[in-house]
């Protein structure tokens, strides 16, 4: 289960800049595969 706030980062996919520290953040590859989890 994801958390509330989180938001899949796909390559070259477009994202805001401001900083939430509760979002996780999920950057997968074009296979989607998790390639890192970073928070904010």
């Amino acid at each position: 289960m994801l958390p509330s706030f989180h938001r899949i980062v796909t390559p070259g996919s477009m994202q805001t800049m401001d900083f939430r520290p509760d979002r996780t953040n999920i950057h997968v590859s074009a296979a989607n595969i998790v390639e890192r989890i970073t928070q904010g």
